[in-house]
């Protein structure tokens, strides 16, 4: 089952990666600037679609924000270095509701009520991601652009050490 899911999302993220999100004026240069190598402004675009990003700032270049025009924050991406990929795997999985990570994508996502919120953790090398969506409502285009996010960082120079 979870290889089936697993093949569903891979599937899923060469269509989003595919077709491209119209990325708004000025996005591209905020991720830029705030939280380069954290964040992708395509698939930053998809979660935050029918908003305007206000804000996006970076803390210690391992975790990054992001709020709308009306004072909510809205995304949150962190990195947190372990010693090993077999420690982040380890750290990773205890996030999990089941204790383990769907193989082969090495991620899981948490359980939360409701659909305005969405939590995706994961190993990229030696290093734990979070993702979480919250304060708007969070479909399955969202969902599979926080999957996005995920690659987006394993390919990042940021996970590379």
């Amino acid at each position: 089952m979870r290889n089936r899911i697993a093949g569903a999302v891979a599937l899923v993220l060469v269509a989003v990666g595919g077709c491209g999100a119209d990325v708004p004026d000025g996005l591209a240069q905020k991720v830029a600037a705030d939280c380069p190598g954290l964040v992708e402004p395509e698939p930053l675009a998809v979660v935050t679609q029918g908003f305007v990003v206000s804000q996006i700032s970076s803390e210690a270049g391992q975790a990054c924000k992001v709020w709308i025009n009306d004072g909510r924050e809205v995304l949150l991406v962190s990195l947190i270095a372990h010693a090993s990929e077999q420690e982040a795997v380890q750290r990773t999985a205890g996030l999990c509701d089941d204790m383990a990570l769907d193989e082969p994508d090495k991620s899981c996502a948490a359980a939360v009520s409701g659909n305005e919120t969405y939590a995706l953790h994961g190993v990229a090398g030696r290093w734990e991601a979070r993702i979480t969506v919250y304060e708007i409502l969070v479909g399955d285009d969202a969902k599979d652009a926080v999957h996005q996010m995920l690659e987006d960082l394993r390919k990042s120079e940021k996970t590379k050490s």
